[in-house]
């Protein structure tokens, strides 16, 4: 699969902000539904969780750095960084069948491209 073009950062984190959360973050799936491109922080340590959810996705065929689902919510961090928490689809729910949730870091992290599958 090619790269896709890589948006500007300012471009990134403006359409973040305007991305609609869920009424309920965590339960509700009411949020805009998305699709994510992201490269992992160099130097990071994945969770153990991480290390599970990058094997199934394997097994299943995924790439591992694409997530698609509904946003959770957006949220600025202690640090005053932009993060956006969604919820993953099926295919990457937990084996026990509880949802799964990732978070990115805009400010700081690698987004490579967001698309908006359904606002």
């Amino acid at each position: 699969m090619s790269e896709p073009v890589r948006m500007d950062k300012m471009e990134l984190i403006n359409m973040v902000r305007c991305l609609r959360g869920s009424s309920d973050p965590g339960k509700a799936t009411d949020g805009a539904r998305i699709h994510v491109y992201y490269n992992t922080i160099p130097g990071n340590t994945p969770s153990d969780k991480a290390k599970e959810e990058a094997k199934r996705a394997e097994v299943l065929g995924l790439e591992k750095q694409r997530y698609t689902g509904v946003v959770s919510k957006v949220f600025e961090s202690k640090g005053k960084d932009l993060c956006l928490c969604m919820r993953v689809e099926l295919e990457r729910a937990s084996e026990d069948g509880k949802p799964c949730f990732r978070t990115f870091n805009v400010t700081r992290g690698d987004i490579v491209t967001i698309a908006v599958l359904k606002a």
